[in-house]
């Protein structure tokens, strides 16, 4: 089972992403879908607490669980996160999340995961947008882009960095070819 502990979370975590920003146009989000991957992850984390990966994928799912009211409007048309209303987050599976990320991240070896639910922590314990801590947002991409150096960890990390260092510092890091 350890052998594929790091298959099952990737597949539970792609599943999750089809749900919450679903290919299928007429439902952007599927919550069916959604359910099902955090169902899947629970028991997962039932099975294997002692992982500290599985914990970190559970609370990353449990981060954007809890801002899934916010994600769209009235009309079902999805708002970005920076205008989403953070009061219609569920501040309960917030803490639950939490509380899941601090216990894997105590176990001292931090992994993708671990690092992405640390990214959504930051933005979750922003009282408003403008209260986001970007500079802990680019530290820790910068710590799972050397854990994972994909194309979308280094956009992403580029665009931390340019909140706090401005846009031609992300920028620099897009023109490093060194990526890819």
């Amino acid at each position: 089972m350890d052998d594929r502990v790091g298959a099952v979370l990737c597949a539970l975590h792609l599943l999750f992403n089809e749900g919450y920003w679903s290919a299928d146009d007429a439902a952007p989000i599927r919550r069916d879908l959604c359910r099902l991957a955090l169902g899947l992850a629970r028991s997962l984390y039932e099975l294997r607490p002692d992982v500290p990966e599985v914990a970190g994928l559970l609370a990353l799912l449990l981060f954007h669980d809890a801002r899934v009211a916010a994600r769209s409007d009235d009309r079902g048309v999805p708002v970005p996160l920076p205008e989403q209303d953070r009061t219609r987050w569920d501040r309960g599976t917030i803490d639950d999340a939490s509380n899941l990320r601090r216990r894997a991240l105590a176990q001292g070896t931090p992994g993708p995961f671990q690092l992405e639910a640390a990214i959504s922590a930051v933005h979750c314990e922003a009282h408003s947008a403008e209260d986001t801590d970007w500079r802990q947002i680019s530290e820790l991409y910068g710590l799972l882009e050397a854990a994972r150096p994909t194309p979308v960890v280094r956009v992403n990390r580029a665009f931390a960095v340019s909140r706090v260092e401005g846009a031609a510092a992300g920028l620099r890091l897009l023109d490093d070819r060194r990526l890819g």
